[in-house]
């Protein structure tokens, strides 16, 4: 037997030492990373941007996190032509937290220089940025959608960008290119030459004359514009390539020669150098250095991402030609059929495609590069509704639903599994009300049966009748008594109906007959979390993926568990064990949609969301979770036309109406939500969510009179309703009426006793000059309520706003201890000790850090207790992180400059 060695409790310490940062180390790496990034930016200015680079990767090294050594080595990376390098620090930048309008610039520009131009328009919009930023970023995505042959939408971005700053030549530059890539020469002539006007040294725009002489096939004025933007700059590589490529078309080789000696001294990695340098060897009869400047120049394109390449044409058919001379025909075929899906009149490319499919005997293939045989359906009803069921199964519902509506026309809607298909079809896209109607109908044919009853049931459920859904059911099991999932959706149902023990009673029914019925199992542990037995429910759902590791519903479930813990990253390491199962599952995709956002990781939220809705395009919930990721991000009009897609899909079904109105108004589109809100009053007449909504879309809209008009309807119409008197004193504060306000307030707080209404009631008694009766107010609702932490976060406030800290301290403590994971608490609690000067602040600030640490005021806190602990050093490393984040904020300026001034004070 072997003896285990214990680590003694003195060597346990020192070891536990040795790993434990000691805090005069972790201030002498803020120091180091402080002086990297000092030497940086003096390097920037001084033009060395590969010294920029190094010192920048030394700030990194010191600390990972340090905003503004990532923001400034994206622009390093960019501006020494590292897309690649300057996508990633600044994608690191941007899940951090910096400020979008100090890397968007350079993000569009990464993101058009890599060719994920599509990406690029979804992601980057410019509204809400200063003028000289959304001047580049219209510029920038002009380029992108010029590059998609978006011309027209092109050509309104740089009119936009010309109304910001007119004597800018760079809109004009990409204006003449818009205007040259739709053909019309004259236009993208007179665009170039009003550049060249604005600023006569402007090499762009002699390279653009250049170009456009060039496709015109006027050779003398190609090259003399070419040449004037070379003798602006004698290494502008695009004027190099495009001159040396029209002087070997006009056989002046020697004079090519020189460009191409440039080109090679220069750019030796640019493949269209390589192939200039090919084409040459080529003519001087060099086969050997010719097929070595080919290989070079087809290992250039290779390493490039192929979204960059395909948005540049002449790269394209490059890659085509390089590697068809190279005998390399399959990524020949990769870059042709790019190519001729954007040109497929092009005869030399599309002769090089034949000659390829021809040398590998795939003759039909050949044929059939033109043309196919049309997709033919069958004309039978089972047979489309067959059909229509796997494309259910794949999710994609709308066209489930056109199939089926054709196989009900086909039938004449007389077979009932036809009108169950359809009505879960209907279902699948939103249009409950319908399908309710279709499952009815089948249900009334065939009453008893599963595959009828059952889809009813569901949708008794999901309106919350339980009464008719239990009903249903048991007629069922009377037809089929061992269906064991009818019994389990009973015992669902009981549960619906509040009827835990009768369905905890069913479900070990149905386990009593299959004790490996795992739908049973995880509604037991779903009821184990409800009745507050978390530790039964996890031992529940650990015996599933025991058996089951792959159980994507017990892996969601385990993710629930945990985010009603509290342990988010344990919620979001299960949702993505189950997403690495199936990716299309949509579910564990937007619950991780809604703790992404929830943590502030918007990039890893959208492209979840994008994920989720391509596989689930009809989907109203992932349509939903697309358009609330857009509108994190701050592209409101891509927001909006998911949240429209959301308002065409659901038809009338009033629910989703209403909802995408919410939506709607949360991305700022005001007739929208009306269209979607009348389109709910037209389902259901008198529906009170609806009308109540209305009337609040007025007080959004900032038409407040026909607001207060509809709500005081509504008033009366619904003297009981809460909510009513909750909007009507909204719009009173909005009018400054507080009097009114109060009087509404307190009718809502008599009807509903709930802290939104006694907010509602202090801050009216508040803002009308009373803020003693205010305090007295919401003092006695919080010892009335003392777990309610809204209003014991608002009587904080009160106490900081009347100056008694200490009190205020109080009830932020209190708050830490109910929501221990709430970093605005613990950052109010930091705000406050430090105030009072108060030992251990600067332990609340850290701790509320690490809880929000993309937050501009959270990392502004921190970084002032370092400062206030005599630490400069470090907390500069949290404040520069914080004007990074939010630029515009005055209070974070000041702490800047005043610790700039500290340590400026401390050296001398």
């Amino acid at each position: 037997m072997t003896t285990r060695k214990h680590v003694t409790p003195i060597l346990l310490a020192l070891l536990l030492g040795a790993l434990s940062p000691h805090p005069a180390w972790a201030a002498d790496r803020a120091v180091q990373a402080s002086d990297f990034y000092g030497d940086a930016l003096v390097r920037m200015q001084n033009k060395d941007t590969k010294g920029a680079i190094v010192q920048l990767k030394n700030a990194l090294q010191q600390d990972s996190k340090m905003l503004p050594a990532l923001v400034l080595l994206g622009k390093a990376y960019l501006d020494s032509g590292a897309p690649l390098g300057a996508e990633r620090v600044l994608a690191d930048a941007e899940r951090l937290g910096a400020d979008r309008s100090q890397i968007i610039a350079m993000q569009v520009e990464v993101y058009n220089l890599l060719g994920k131009n599509q990406a690029l328009l979804e992601r980057f919009s410019p509204d809400g940025l200063p003028p000289e930023v959304k001047y580049k970023v219209l510029v920038t995505r002009a380029y992108a959608q010029i590059d998609l042959e978006q011309t027209r939408a092109a050509i309104q971005s740089l009119e936009q960008a010309r109304q910001i700053d007119p004597n800018n030549p760079a809109a004009l530059i990409a204006q003449s290119m818009a205007y040259l890539h739709s053909g019309n020469f004259a236009d993208a002539a007179a665009m170039a030459q009003l550049a060249i006007t604005k600023k006569p040294g402007d090499r762009a725009g002699w390279n653009m004359k250049g170009s456009i002489a060039h496709a015109q096939g006027n050779a003398p004025d190609a090259l003399a514009g070419y040449g004037k933007a070379l003798a602006l700059k004698p290494d502008y590589l695009d004027a190099l390539i495009a001159r040396a490529s029209l002087l070997f078309d006009l056989n002046r080789d020697q004079e090519a020669g020189r460009d191409v000696a440039v080109l090679k001294q220069k750019f030796p990695d640019d493949p269209r150098s390589a192939y200039l340098q090919a084409l040459q060897a080529g003519r001087q009869g060099k086969d050997t250095e010719a097929r070595n400047a080919l290989t070079a120049a087809a290992s250039a394109l290779d390493a490039l991402p192929f979204e960059a390449v395909q948005t540049r044409p002449q790269l394209v058919l490059l890659g085509g030609i390089a590697h068809y001379s190279l005998g390399q025909n399959e990524k020949a075929k990769t870059y042709l059929g790019r190519y001729l899906k954007k040109y497929p009149r092009h005869m030399g490319a599309r002769k090089i495609m034949t000659a390829i499919l021809m040398s590998e005997k795939d003759y039909a293939k050949a044929i059939a590069f033109l043309e196919g045989p049309a997709r033919a359906r069958p004309n039978d009803p089972q047979a489309l509704s067959l059909l229509a069921t796997a494309y259910m199964a794949l999710g994609q519902h709308s066209k489930a639903v056109s199939l089926l509506e054709q196989a009900e026309g086909m039938n004449g809607g007389n077979t009932p599994d036809i009108a169950a298909n359809f009505g879960l079809s209907l279902i699948g896209v939103g249009q409950e009300a319908q399908g309710m109607a279709q499952l009815q109908k089948a249900y009334a044919k065939t009453p008893g049966r599963a595959y009828s009853g059952v889809p009813l049931a569901i949708m008794y459920l999901k309106q919350n009748q339980a009464k008719p859904a239990i009903q249903v059911l048991q007629a069922v099991l009377k037809n089929e008594p061992q269906n064991l999932t009818v019994l389990n959706l009973l015992a669902v149902a009981r549960g619906v109906a509040k009827d835990t023990a009768g369905a905890r009673k069913t479900y070990e029914q149905v386990l009593e007959k299959n004790p490996g019925f795992t739908p049973a199992t995880l509604n037991l542990a779903r009821l184990d979390r409800y009745e507050g037995k978390p530790e039964d429910a996890r031992r529940r759902l650990l015996s599933v993926l025991k058996d089951q590791p792959k159980n994507l519903d017990a892996l969601y479930e385990l993710a629930q568990l945990e985010v009603a813990a509290g342990r988010t990253q344990d919620a979001v390491r299960w949702l993505e064990k189950a997403r690495s199962f199936n990716p299309q599952s949509l579910r564990p995709n937007l619950m991780l949609v809604d703790l992404y956002l929830g943590t502030g990781d918007v990039q890893k939220a959208l492209n979840i969301a994008k994920e989720a809705q391509a596989s689930n395009r009809d989907n109203l919930q992932a349509l939903a979770a697309l358009g609330r990721c857009y509108l994190a991000i701050g592209n409101r009009g891509l927001a909006r036309e998911n949240f429209k897609r959301i308002t065409q899909l659901a038809g009338f079904d009033a629910d989703w109406q209403q909802r995408a109105a919410e939506f709607q108004i949360s991305a700022g589109d005001y007739e929208g939500a009306r269209y979607s809100l009348d389109k709910a009053l037209l389902s259901k007449p008198g529906y009170f969510p609806a009308l109540l909504l209305k009337a609040g879309l007025e007080k959004f809209s900032g038409n407040l009179d026909a607001a207060d008009k509809q709500a005081r309807a509504l008033a009366a119409q619904y003297p009981r309703a809460a909510a009513v008197q909750q909007l009507i004193g909204d719009i009173a504060m909005q009018r400054q009426r507080y009097g009114e306000a109060i009087t509404a307030y307190g009718a809502a707080y008599n009807l509903e006793k709930n802290a939104t209404h006694a907010i509602g009631l202090y801050s009216a008694y508040n803002a009308s000059g009373n803020p003693a009766k205010a305090l007295t107010f919401i003092q006695s609702w919080v010892g009335s309520n003392p777990a309610d932490p809204a209003a014991r976060r608002v009587l904080a406030g009160a106490y900081i706003q009347s100056g008694r800290l200490d009190l205020a301290q109080q009830h932020y403590e209190t708050l830490s201890r109910q929501l221990p994971n709430d970093a605005g608490i613990h950052n109010d609690l930091a705000y406050v000790m430090l105030k009072r000067r108060q030992p251990g602040a600067l332990a609340v600030a850290e701790r509320a850090y690490q809880l929000a640490p993309i937050d501009a005021n959270v990392a502004d806190t921190l970084g002032w207790a370092w400062v206030e602990a005599g630490q400069v050093e470090e907390g500069l490393r949290y404040l520069r992180e914080a004007q990074v984040r939010s630029p515009e904020n005055p209070e974070i300026r000041d702490h800047l400059a005043e610790a700039l001034k500290r340590k400026q004070a401390d050296s001398k």
